[in-house]
């Protein structure tokens, strides 16, 4: 099992693998995370610490490298759904050609952004601009 088995889109959070035979050394150890090495950060036989990665996403798998042993999480990690706090204005013109803002979080990382799409009333928007990370 992990836990938490959900975190923000920023990354960084601790993410705790249960199980046994982790094994006795640190420097045996590695984990991923959807394919990328992770550090272990903390370690015992029953459990191991990594942290997430930024990104998006949901069902990202995480596996624990024990020397020549690999064990893979029975479940996964998924990233928290982006969530509006704000939109600003509240007001724009009705031909369009004005700037939104939306505010909020989770909108993901603007590195690693490849589906990002924005519609007001059903229509799509132009040009998407993300904040630098």
């Amino acid at each position: 099992a992990i836990g938490p088995s959900n975190g923000i889109t920023a990354g960084g959070t601790l993410i705790t693998l249960y199980g046994s035979n982790f094994g006795t050394s640190a420097d045996a150890q590695t984990a991923t995370f959807a394919g990328a090495t992770r550090s272990v950060t903390y370690f015992s036989h029953l459990i191991a610490v990594i942290s997430s990665p930024a990104g998006t996403g949901v069902a990202k798998e995480i596996t624990i490298n024990i020397e020549t042993q690999v064990a893979t999480a029975p479940s996964p990690f998924c990233y928290d759904a982006p969530r509006v706090t704000s939109v600003k204005p509240s007001v724009a013109p009705q031909a369009g050609g004005g700037t939104i803002t939306i505010y909020g979080d989770n909108f993901g990382v603007a590195s690693q952004a490849v589906a990002e799409s924005l519609t007001v009333n059903g229509a799509a928007c132009g040009t998407l601009a993300h904040p630098a990370d």
